[in-house]
């Protein structure tokens, strides 16, 4: 009776281990081919990515500004590394030289990029406000693309538009640096894991703290307030305004971040300066944070500018988009 016991738990044993076998090859070959897949769209975005480049080399209206080249080499390699990293989990140890070979080019990239290219709009680096009267395409690196367009609009049209002032990229600039906030954000990005948007969202939160507990850089709070004078001076006493972003690459070709980034509405002047601080933050919203890593835009090439208008008592509003925000090709206007 024992040995027919002792045979039947061998038995028992071995069916148990060939069903854990075959469970482990069944998630083996589940995840390998979630792998396969993940090589694929990765090897078919940097195909895009190159298609595109080449196709925007031959049009003589188009200008490759370092931002560009910056952004989409940055684009080519987050998906090269995504493509080595798949095929990795795909082969185990087959092809870890990738790895090596993929930071001596990336080595040699980022010295190449890191030559300054010199840009046909110089920026202003002295000036912390700007006044509309003085805003326009040709200082669009000192007020974000949003505030230039619109400057155009009050310079240029008939068209009605609130007086204000922006807040610009040498502020934005002058904020950081003397919080020594960028190399804290280098330091928080670097501990967080970017794979899950709950991780976005703590890293997005634990930014945001440290910009809302910043000071103003000396002086400028005088400027601001200034500003917001010649508001009062204008328009009224204690007119109330609304903060709105202009960040660099903000409404471009390439990029929209539209809905992304923070507008402050019925501001009184007691508040500007928090509600400039919410708006910079909001450079750091988890949606924005997403959206820059896909895209593949650097952090330091993106300035925050804000503009600070005039509210006015309006009948309707809304959003007018020239260009489809979703697709570069679709040239339809939407109104929202």
């Amino acid at each position: 009776m024992e040995i027919l016991k002792k045979l039947f738990s061998k038995w028992n044993s071995s069916s148990k281990e060939a069903v854990i076998t075959q469970e482990q090859l069944s998630s083996l070959f589940t995840s390998r081919y979630h792998n396969y897949k993940l090589l694929i769209g990765a090897n078919n975005k940097i195909l895009e990515i190159i298609s595109e480049m080449e196709r925007l080399l031959t049009d003589e209206g188009f200008f490759y500004s370092s931002s560009y080249i910056k952004s989409k080499t940055t684009q080519l390699g987050v998906n090269v590394l995504r493509a080595i990293k798949n095929l990795d989990t795909m082969a185990p140890n087959k092809y870890t030289a990738l790895y090596t070979a993929f930071g001596n080019i990336r080595k040699k990239l980022d010295d190449v990029l890191e030559i300054k290219i010199i840009e046909t709009n110089s920026s202003n680096k002295s000036n912390y406000i700007l006044s509309f009267k003085d805003v326009s395409r040709d200082n669009i690196n000192d007020v974000g693309s949003k505030m230039a367009v619109l400057g155009e609009i009050y310079k240029f049209s008939d068209l009605l538009v609130p007086e204000g002032f922006v807040m610009t990229s040498y502020l934005h600039d002058q904020f950081m640096e003397y919080n020594e906030i960028k190399p804290e954000i280098d330091r928080l990005f670097q501990i967080h894991e970017k794979d899950k948007m709950d991780n976005i969202f703590k890293l997005s939160s634990a930014i945001s703290k440290v910009i809302m507990a910043a000071k103003m850089p000396p002086s400028s709070v005088d400027e601001i307030y200034k500003a917001y004078q010649k508001l009062e001076e204008s328009i009224g006493f204690g007119v109330m305004v609304s903060l709105r972003s202009s960040a660099s690459f903000e409404d471009s070709i390439d990029n929209s971040f539209a809905g992304q980034y923070s507008s402050k509405l019925n501001i009184s002047k007691e508040f500007i300066i928090n509600a400039y601080k919410e708006v910079l933050a909001s450079k750091y919203s988890p949606t924005a944070i997403a959206y820059r890593l896909n895209m593949g835009l650097w952090d330091e090439d993106i300035s925050m500018c804000v503009g600070c208008m005039a509210m006015v008592d309006a009948s309707a509003g809304g959003v007018i988009y020239t260009r489809n925000p979703l697709d570069n090709e679709d040239d339809s206007i939407i109104i929202t």
